[in-house]
């Protein structure tokens, strides 16, 4: 006898009671935060620790009956046999089909009749045991979530989540061998191989996301460790760093113009700033009909560009090495960046200059190759002192090739921490008798405001004002409004890239019956 009612009370989204076992109201340290629904199945319960004050990350499965339960190891045999049986070759779609056949088949077999909402159930638990990951699968699914790590066996798994930062979590890997079975998955996911012989991994999922893992304890004493940096599959655009507070929409202008007119520029700040994020969003202003090449060691890059080249690094085969320092078969930056100067780019995406392909970035950008990337580095000042040192070796003479520098941090603003972009500076030339190479901060974060703020003359904005103050208009419209969609910015940077004129009349009539710069 199905356990269910047959009208689907076994998913949370039916269930005023939300189902499960909720830890906030369990526990009187906890203060309930928020809730909310993952999928039908799973629900995430927020709560903050009332001492310490510390969030918390709850998962919360509904749960199966008894009779499930008790039928799910039997059931989970047979569908190894069937799933073993389907051709490497088959997508996921298909197989997806697949496994929910060998339920019901199973059930028939069986003589028991259960109902669509159990069905439903099972094929979910098993699809994100068998094609998905495991016990992280709903972490995975939660669009709030942007990291999640595993530090060792029996350690809570922390997540940073978009509203509340780093928060530890209830689902832990119970023994090394569940952990590290685990990580191989991950390996396997990513066309990686890990072991003991080589324990470090450095990897991209299949959707997308970044994954870095040691294996078992020869690195890290504890236990195999994982960090998993989930990709956002509609990525953030310049209105978006806008209405959260990033940027300011004079940057944004200001970033528009300067893309527009083949500036050269280099996203600094510390790991985990946003960098790669600002650069995906502000790429969107690189005109709809350029030739773009981005080079990458992991594919985080994303645009809507039709004449685009996506190229990514590749690993060697064998623990053997050239006199070269790489290994058979191994593509890196330098590699790619060599390849990518004889497509004839109009503008050049580099995830990252940290190595020796970036003296051939910078002889590039000094022949007029547009250039945006990133760098780890926390002022200018510290940006040129890392080009001329070891292993980038850029001379000082080609330093200024970079015309501006955006400089991202992590601030403190009402007891959180916040990322925002907290100093841009135009990079003048080398001084003659001194060597020194000047700068102008034109944007400086205002620690009394909390904001960014336009602090300085830019010598890049000369004779473009106009353009500027009208893009500025643009942007805070709709930022305004909230009328940031990917696909309608995007749109809409096709027609004005045609037609400003026209494009801004148009919004402009907008403009006039909210109230806004024009009216």
């Amino acid at each position: 006898m199905d356990r269910f009612p047959p009208d689907g009370k076994n998913s949370f989204h039916d269930d005023d009671s939300k189902g499960g076992s909720s830890a906030a109201k369990g526990d009187a340290d906890l203060e309930p935060v928020e809730t909310y629904s993952i999928n039908p199945y799973v629900m995430v319960e927020i709560s903050r620790h009332r001492a310490s004050a510390r969030m918390l990350y709850n998962l919360v499965d509904a749960e199966l009956g008894n009779e499930e339960k008790e039928e799910m190891e039997e059931l989970r045999k047979a569908l190894l046999k069937a799933l073993g049986e389907i051709p490497a070759s088959t997508d996921r779609k298909n197989t997806d089909v697949h496994l929910r056949k060998e339920i019901e088949k199973y059930f028939l077999g069986s003589g028991r009749s259960v109902s669509r909402e159990t069905i439903d159930h099972l094929q979910y638990l098993f699809k994100r045991e068998f094609m998905g990951y495991g016990k992280i699968d709903p972490i995975m699914e939660d669009s709030n979530i942007e990291d999640i790590s595993c530090d060792g066996v029996m350690i809570p798994i922390y997540v940073y989540h978009r509203k509340y930062q780093n928060m530890k979590t209830n689902v832990k890997f119970d023994s090394d061998r569940e952990l590290n079975n685990f990580i191989v998955l991950l390996a396997q996911k990513g066309n990686k191989q890990i072991s003991i012989s080589d324990p470090i991994l450095d990897a991209t999922s299949p959707e997308g996301n970044r994954i870095n893992a040691t294996f078992g304890n020869e690195v890290t004493p504890r236990g195999g460790t994982f960090s998993i940096r989930l990709f956002k599959h509609t990525p953030l655009t310049p209105i978006d760093l806008v209405v959260t507070g990033t940027a300011s929409s004079d940057l944004m202008a200001y970033l528009w113009l300067a893309i527009e007119h083949g500036k050269n520029i280099i996203i600094t700040g510390g790991t985990g700033v946003g960098k790669t994020s600002t650069l995906n969003a502000i790429s969107l202003f690189i005109p709809p009909s350029s030739k773009i090449v981005s080079i990458e060691d992991t594919k985080e890059i994303n645009i809507p560009h039709r004449n685009w080249i996506a190229a990514v690094t590749r690993a060697g085969v064998g623990e053997g090495r050239f006199i070269s320092g790489k290994s058979a078969g191994e593509i890196d930056m330098f590699d790619l960046l060599m390849s990518s100067l004889r497509q004839r780019p109009d503008y050049m995406l580099v995830g990252e200059v940290r190595g020796k392909e970036a003296y051939n970035l910078f002889q590039a950008m000094t022949m007029g190759q547009t250039t945006l990337t990133t760098m780890h580095a926390e002022s200018v000042e510290n940006m040129i002192t890392r080009l001329e040192n070891q292993p980038l070796n850029i001379p000082r003479t080609m330093i200024p090739s970079i015309n501006i520098v955006v400089k991202e941090s992590i601030v403190r603003i009402g007891g959180t921490s916040r990322r925002r972009i907290t100093d841009v500076s135009e990079i003048g030339q080398m001084d003659p008798d001194t060597n020194e190479i000047t700068f102008n901060t034109i944007f400086a974060w205002d620690q009394s405001k909390n904001m960014l703020v336009m602090t300085g003359e830019s010598v890049f904005l000369e004779g473009l004002m106009d353009d500027f103050r009208q893009r500025n208009e643009i942007i805070s419209f709709l930022a305004e409004h909230n009328l940031g969609g990917y696909s309608e910015l995007w749109k809409y940077l096709i027609q004005y890239s045609l037609d400003s004129e026209k494009a801004y009349s148009e919004l402009a009539g907008g403009m006039k019956r909210e109230g806004g710069p024009d009216a």
